[in-house]
């Protein structure tokens, strides 16, 4: 099995769901004595505070045994809107379990998912709403062996030292973790200004551990020093919208 595109891709660009689930965050802006209005609705959601997707896949890819959480939020009104999900992509969509806000008019559902065998599975979702309408939703999820998952993520790492050499910082942060890109948006120009030849400092990685509960793989990276080789941790997280990503070095 080659290299997964949906591991690294380039480092692909961030797509930052909302820390809240879309019933929550429309709570919070409902009026207590009343729902939302068509206007008030529409003005929110054009606001740029609700951005979730009703169709979300975290993680989009890993080494096997693979759990996935999937989650969906939608605008159904009366609550009885059917959703039902394709998990592996053959056709046999199952219903899903929802709850439904009549405040909001917010219809969820979440569910988990074990994958237990490599390749790439296309998960489909597809809602019905009250007047017969179909809404349908796709993502892609690619499970892979150990050794292919290593190699991913030193593909990542490849690619993030390719964006330091072109200068190309914008690049380079797509493949940091949410959490550290500020730090390194002012840490990499330094480097680049210094003229430090990346090659010499950013050396070869190999794999070290996966843990399953963060999840985080980490990799050692071997420097040679005047007095002997200095040996570092380089370790790559989880992301926000399920993408691996580097997270320190």
């Amino acid at each position: 099995m080659g290299v997964p595109v949906l591991l690294h891709a380039a480092c692909p660009p961030l797509v930052k769901p909302l820390e809240m689930s879309l019933i929550e965050q429309l709570a919070k802006n409902t009026p207590k004595d009343r729902p939302l209005t068509d206007t008030e609705l529409l003005k929110l959601l054009k606001s740029g505070d609700i951005t979730m997707p009703p169709f979300q896949v975290v993680p989009l890819s890993g080494p096997l045994p693979l759990t996935v959480n999937v989650a969906l939020s939608f605008l159904s009104g009366d609550g009885s809107a059917e959703i039902e999900i394709d998990l592996d992509g053959n056709g046999a969509f199952k219903p899903v379990d929802t709850r439904f806000d009549k405040h909001s008019g917010i219809q969820e559902g979440r569910l988990k998912h074990t994958y237990g065998r490599e390749g790439t599975f296309q998960i489909t979702s597809r809602i019905r709403g009250s007047k017969g309408g179909v809404s349908t939703h796709s993502k892609q999820v690619v499970v892979m062996s150990q050794a292919a998952f290593e190699t991913g993520l030193q593909q990542l790492w490849a690619d993030y030292k390719s964006s330091l050499q072109r200068n190309d910082i914008t690049s380079a942060l797509e493949c940091m973790h949410s959490l550290v890109r500020d730090e390194y948006r002012r840490i990499l120009p330094e480097i680049i200004k210094s003229g430090t030849r990346i090659n010499q400092i950013l050396t070869d990685i190999r794999f070290q551990h996966l843990h399953l509960s963060g999840p985080r793989a980490e990799f050692e990276m071997v420097r040679p020093g005047p007095s002997g080789e200095f040996s570092y941790l380089v370790v790559f997280e989880l992301d926000v919208d399920g993408v691996w990503r580097l997270r320190s070095m």
